[in-house]
């Protein structure tokens, strides 16, 4: 058997739910620490010799092993902290590891900017962050995956791997990327589940997770997904991606169901009906 097919085996195998909370862990650790002052250094990067904006904002975060050393490097300019205008488009982030786990992020709308200071530069990353969920979500699959898997299974992964440049449907059909492509949008959508699981008032929008056709949803899931990375995956591939969000809507509409069950047997009315208006 090919390594590229026992990865896929262990990937298809793996526990989604713990891998989908461990990436909102992180994200919403980033969100957070962005809400405060936190500490960065201009530097340049050992990864890819340009000079970056470089913060640490993970810390320690629960459920998440060596989430301390994941850095976020924002490219700048030479001996300043105007953002530097990488080649490839805003919002387009990259994981890096040939020095240290770091995740590379050009924000949206910095290209058009000129000299920033560096809480300038704090508060568009703020922002940036949650426009760019799905995408540091990818970013952040990687992290956990080669924290799962340990780096010398990660890298005997990584052999033929190509970037999207260097070789599309290569990347496209890769499992690190189809398991990442995968995770950043379960990941975001089990974040929202989970927020409206645990909200004061679930009801209603537990009512939303519950009643909702699957196969409306996967097709929904899979157009989330770049379209030229889309149109390179190989048939098998995308039967598989929509096996796997058709399991994923699956476990999340039994999930909101049996909560409004509960919900439902505490004597809430709301929950009665909108069991009674399902059934």
């Amino acid at each position: 058997m090919h390594w590229t097919d026992r990865l896929e085996i262990l990937i298809e195998r793996a526990q989604d739910t713990e891998l989908q909370r461990r990436a909102a862990l992180l994200y919403r650790a980033l969100v957070k620490a962005l809400d405060k002052p936190i500490e960065a250094v201009l530097m340049r990067s050992r990864q890819t010799g340009h000079m970056v904006f470089r913060i640490r904002p993970f810390g320690r975060v629960s459920g998440v092993r060596d989430a301390r050393h994941l850095a976020l490097d924002v490219p700048v300019r030479h001996d300043q902290t105007s953002l530097w205008p990488l080649e490839r488009p805003e919002g387009i982030t990259r994981y890096v590891l040939t020095w240290r786990p770091t995740i590379v992020y050009l924000p949206r709308g910095t290209t058009s900017l000129g000299q920033v200071s560096i809480r300038e530069l704090r508060e568009l990353l703020s922002r940036a962050v949650v426009q760019d969920r799905e995408k540091l979500m990818h970013e952040l699959t990687h992290f956990i995956d080669i924290v799962r898997l340990g780096k010398e299974r990660w890298r005997a992964a990584d052999r033929g791997y190509k970037t999207d440049t260097e070789d599309l449907e290569r990347y496209a059909n890769h499992p690190i990327e189809l398991n990442a492509y995968y995770q950043q949008i379960a990941a975001a959508e089990r974040e929202d589940f989970d927020i409206a699981l645990n909200g004061d008032d679930p009801v209603w929008d537990l009512w939303q997770w519950a009643d909702f056709d699957v196969k409306e949803a996967v097709g929904r899931f899979t157009s989330k997904i770049q379209r030229h990375i889309w149109q390179q995956m190989t048939e098998k591939n995308k039967r598989r991606f929509r096996k796997r969000a058709a399991m994923f809507y699956d476990e999340i509409r039994q999930q909101a169901r049996e909560k409004l069950h509960e919900l439902a047997a505490d004597g809430d009315e709301d929950a009665q009906y909108a069991l009674a208006d399902m059934s």
